[in-house]
């Protein structure tokens, strides 16, 4: 990754957005050009229809960052200087910047330490951003779609089946070597988070219908928090100064008002130097590259360079895609569910990443063995009538004991019997033995 060597005590990176007025001409291009102009080394991004994006670097003076003759930093501009330039120049209806903003009326109270740190830039944007007070009364949010969400993980795949009775569409679960892959359209994930076990655990979310380029979070062993590290490419900078044209700390400028995922404490970096992650850091870097056309299959590739098997990664680019694992359609219900999970057994919701306990290799014996899992279901069920049958001759504690043992066998013994019979049939079905569960 670039090394940087700016000061962070001397430098602080701002967002602002400008909504351009509805008469205006204002570009990104235009708006790049004009800033150029007054030498501001600065990242323009058009976000939407009527609003740009600019991040500028101000000293602690809160002066504007711009470039000298020979390419290095000097001071210019003080933030309110600009937005009032930006407005005279008609290229703004509204400007707001992260600092300095003269007409928020708590801005006397402001810490300066809530400055966005050049050690702190880690390229989400959006929190930067705000409307004044009462900018949104009466403004409704559009829809934003539904976003399809994929979960890889070492946690064993019959948690599927919980997740398919908590959500509202069905789930798709697969298995491939240490890994599971659980997703479906907004699936709820709330009750089976996975254990340590169970870690690193990706999450790719992608719209339902293409445009926003999705985001992908890295839970590790080192996320305490109970979240991870985000990671999204930025949409491509318009820079206001070439590579070429600056030298020095103004060339790690430039390269970090690009980018924000050069930074040191980005989250791309944080994933990069997790010791428990087996990340391929080339393939993971060109992935989040800064663009303007994010596609699913970049999403894709920055979830294999995450070290998830290419044959589940690629179930989020859909049914039809090649190179994937066999996967299950789960429907919803809780019924279903309790099936699903007594049926997947101690091994099906085993971690992935540990060798099975004895209970559960005895119950994928017994599951690939139909005459055997008959046979101790037959056993239970004639022991449960029996330990019941006797119970009735009893009295007191010995009664109730006797009887609630008897009724939890034979049900049970039912249970593996009607399950046998399941697994049997679906094998019959699909013209092949029993699995592992797992």
């Amino acid at each position: 990754m670039t090394a940087t060597s700016i000061d962070p005590t001397a430098l602080d990176i701002i967002w602002g957005t400008l909504a351009r007025p509805v008469d205006g001409d204002a570009t990104s291009a235009v708006l790049a050009s004009w800033l150029r102009g007054r030498r501001v080394l600065a990242a323009v991004r058009h976000v939407a229809d009527d609003e740009l994006t600019f991040a500028v670097a101000v000293d602690e003076a809160d002066r504007i960052q711009t470039v000298a003759a020979d390419g290095r930093l000097t001071a210019g501009l003080t933030v309110p200087q600009l937005r009032d330039a930006l407005w005279a120049a008609r290229l703004a209806e509204h400007v707001w910047l992260s600092s300095g903003d003269e007409d928020d009326e708590d801005s006397d109270d402001e810490d300066p330490s809530e400055m966005l740190d050049l050690h702190d830039l880690a390229g989400d944007e959006e929190e930067a951003f705000a409307d004044e007070p009462g900018d949104d009364d009466g403004f409704e949010f559009e829809d934003e779609g539904r976003w399809v969400t994929w979960r890889f993980s070492s946690q064993g795949g019959g948690w599927a089946h919980l997740v398919a009775a908590l959500s509202q569409e069905p789930i798709t679960s697969a298995v491939w070597g240490g890994w599971s892959a659980i997703g479906g359209v907004e699936p709820r994930f709330e009750l089976v988070e996975p254990g340590r076990a169970d870690l690193p655990v990706i999450t790719l979310s992608l719209p339902e219908e293409p445009g926003a380029p999705g985001w992908i979070e890295v839970r590790s062993a080192l996320d305490t928090e109970g979240f991870g590290a985000f990671l999204q490419p930025e949409p491509t900078a318009r820079l206001t100064f070439a590579d070429g044209e600056v030298a020095g700390d103004a060339a790690t400028l430039r390269g970090l008002l690009g980018n924000g995922e050069l930074h040191p404490d980005s989250a791309l970096n944080r994933v990069l130097a997790d010791p428990t992650l087996a990340v391929d850091a080339e393939a993971l870097t060109a992935a989040l590259e800064p663009s303007d056309n994010v596609t699913a299959a970049t999403m894709v590739r920055a979830v294999e360079a995450l070290g998830v098997p290419t044959q589940l990664a690629r179930l989020a680019l859909g049914p039809d895609a090649a190179g994937t694992a066999s996967t299950t359609t789960l429907p919803g219900g809780w019924g279903a569910a309790f099936l699903g999970l007594a049926d997947a057994g101690l091994a099906g919701l085993s971690p992935r990443s540990r060798d099975l306990s004895a209970a559960a290799r005895a119950g994928i014996w017994v599951r690939e063995r139909p005459a055997a899992g008959a046979a101790l279901a037959g056993a239970e069920v004639v022991l449960g009538a029996g330990w019941m049958r006797d119970g009735l001759r009893r009295r007191g504690l010995g009664r109730a004991l006797a009887l609630g043992g008897g009724l939890l066998l034979l049900t049970d013994g039912v249970a593996e019997a009607l399950l046998v019979a399941r697994r049997v049939l679906r094998a019959r079905r699909d013209g092949r033995g029993g699995g592992d569960g797992r």
